[in-house]
C-alpha cells in the first residue's frame, strides 16, 4: 500500500514536470530575472533639475569660452585704426583673417575689372557690352568690402611694423582700381545712353520709310524728307568714342544709300530748295536790318553775319545738282555784293568811332593845359590851334554814321570857342 501511494506520489510529480508550462509564470520569471540583473534607479524629480542645471552650466561655460576669443578676434579685425595698430605692433598674426579677407577681395576685383575693361574697351558686340558692365558691377561688390584706410594700417605694412601678412594689396593699387572702375562706370554710362539713340533712330527711320512709301502727299512728302535727313544727321552726333557711335557710323553710309534709294532724284531737288529757301530767309532778314542806318558796329556785325549764313546754306548745294547749283550762284554773286557793302559801312562806323575817341581825348587834353595859361597873345593862338586840329579831327567822321551827331555838336562848340578868343 505504501509503495503504491509512493509510486502515485512519483507519478504525479512526473506528471507535472512532464505537463507543458505556461506562457505567463514564465515571463514572470524573466521580468523578475532582469530586475535582479539590472536593477532600475528611479530618479526623483530634484536629481532631473540638477542634470537640466548642470548641462545648462557646461554649455554656457563652453559658449563663453568658445566665444571670448572670438570676440576679441573680431575686435582686433575692426577696419579701425586705434585698434589695428597696437595689435600690429605686438600681435600681428591675429589679424591675419581681415588680411586673408582683404587679399581675397582685392584679386577677385582686380580680375574681374581686368575682364570688364576689355570686354568694354574691344566689344565686338553689344552683348560684350552688357558681359562687361556685368563684370564691373561684381568687380566693384569685392571692391567695395575693401575698407577705405591706411595702407600700413589695414596690411601691417610701414617703417618699424610687425606685419605678419604680405600681399599682393597695396594703397597705390587700391586707388588705381578705385578710378579704373570709376572711368568704367562712366564709359557703361555713355554706352548706354548711346545704344538708346541709336535704337531709337534705327525705329524712327523705319517707321518715316514706311511712311513717306505710303504717301500720296508732295507736301507732306517733302516733311518727310526733311525729317529723314534730320534723322540721318543724328547719327553723326553719337559719339564715337561708344561702341554704339562706332556702329552708327557704319549703319549710317546703309541708311544714306537707302535714303538715295528710295528718296531719289526729288530729295535731290527738294534738298536744294530748301538751302535756297534757308538762304532767303537769311537775306531778308539782313535787308530788313539795314533800312535804317546808321547801325552801331556790333549792329552791322550781326547783319554781316546773317548775309554770311546766307551765303553758307547756298554753298551746301552740290554742284552736282546742275539746275540747283546754277540758281544758287547767281544767288550768290548778290549776296556776296551785299556783304561787301555790309563790311564797307561797318568799317566806317569804326572809323568814325575812333575819330570821336580821339577828338575827345583831344579836348581834354585841351581843358587840362588851359588851366594854368594866361590870356597872352601867344597863349591865346596855341589855344585857337589845338581847337583848331580838334575840328579838323571831327570833320573826318562821317554822315549815316552813329558819330556824326556828336562830332558835329562838338564842332560847333570848339567854333564858338574859336569865335571867343578871337575877340578878346
Amino acid at each position: 500500500m505504501v509503495f503504491k501511494n509512493f509510486f502515485n506520489n512519483k507519478k504525479e510529480k512526473n506528471n507535472i514536470v512532464l505537463a507543458p508550462q505556461k506562457s505567463e509564470p514564465k515571463t514572470r520569471l524573466e521580468e523578475l530575472e532582469a530586475e535582479i540583473i539590472e536593477p532600475k534607479i528611479k530618479e526623483t524629480p530634484r536629481q532631473k533639475t540638477n542634470k537640466i542645471k548642470s548641462s545648462l552650466r557646461q554649455f554656457l561655460i563652453t559658449c563663453i569660452g568658445v566665444g571670448i576669443p572670438i570676440g576679441f578676434l573680431y575686435i582686433a579685425n575692426l577696419p579701425y585704426t586705434a585698434i589695428r595698430r597696437p595689435v600690429n605692433n605686438h600681435a600681428p598674426i591675429l589679424l591675419l583673417p581681415s588680411q586673408i579677407v582683404v587679399e581675397n577681395n582685392f584679386k577677385k576685383a582686380l580680375n574681374l575689372t581686368e575682364q570688364a575693361e576689355q570686354l568694354i574697351d574691344n566689344a565686338t558686340d553689344f552683348p560684350d557690352l552688357e558681359l562687361g558692365a556685368q563684370r564691373l558691377a561684381e568687380g566693384k561688390i569685392y571692391l567695395d568690402r575693401i575698407p577705405i584706410i591706411a595702407q600700413n594700417e589695414l596690411m601691417g605694412y610701414g617703417g618699424g611694423s610687425r606685419g605678419f601678412f604680405r600681399s599682393s594689396f597695396s594703397g597705390s593699387r587700391f586707388m588705381n582700381m578705385r578710378r579704373k572702375v570709376g572711368e568704367l562706370e562712366a564709359k557703361v554710362f555713355q554706352g548706354n545712353n548711346a545704344r538708346v539713340t541709336l535704337d531709337r533712330l534705327e525705329t524712327e527711320l523705319t517707321a518715316i520709310k514706311t511712311q513717306y512709301q505710303n504717301s500720296n502727299s508732295d507736301t507732306e512728302k517733302r516733311q518727310i524728307i526733311q525729317q529723314w535727313r534730320t534723322m540721318l544727321n543724328e547719327f553723326n552726333l553719337i559719339s564715337n568714342a561708344t561702341f554704339a557711335g562706332t556702329i552708327a557710323q557704319q549703319k549710317l553710309v546703309a541708311h544714306q544709300a537707302d535714303f538715295e534709294d528710295v528718296v531719289g532724284f526729288s530729295a535731290n531737288n527738294e534738298r536744294a530748295l530748301t538751302f535756297m529757301a534757308t538762304a532767303q530767309d537769311f537775306a531778308n532778314l539782313a535787308q530788313g536790318r539795314s533800312q535804317s542806318p546808321p547801325y552801331t558796329v556790333r549792329e552791322w556785325s550781326e547783319i554781316e553775319s546773317l548775309w554770311q549764313n546766307a551765303i553758307n546754306e547756298l554753298g551746301n548745294i552740290p554742284s552736282t545738282d546742275l539746275e540747283g547749283y546754277r540758281q544758287a550762284n547767281r544767288f550768290i554773286v548778290q549776296y556776296e555784293d551785299n556783304l561787301r557793302q555790309v563790311r564797307l559801312n561797318k568799317e566806317r562806323e569804326n572809323e568814325a568811332l575812333s575819330y570821336l575817341q580821339n577828338a575827345e581825348n583831344m579836348i581834354n587834353n585841351y581843358r587840362r593845359n588851359s588851366i594854368n595859361l594866361d590870356d597872352s597873345p601867344n597863349n591865346v593862338n596855341r589855344r585857337i590851334v589845338q581847337i583848331q586840329e580838334i575840328i579838323d579831327t571831327l570833320k573826318k567822321v562821317e554822315q549815316n554814321t552813329t558819330s556824326y551827331s556828336s562830332a558835329q555838336d562838338l564842332i560847333g562848340y570848339a567854333e564858338n570857342q574859336i569865335s571867343s578868343l578871337t575877340s578878346q
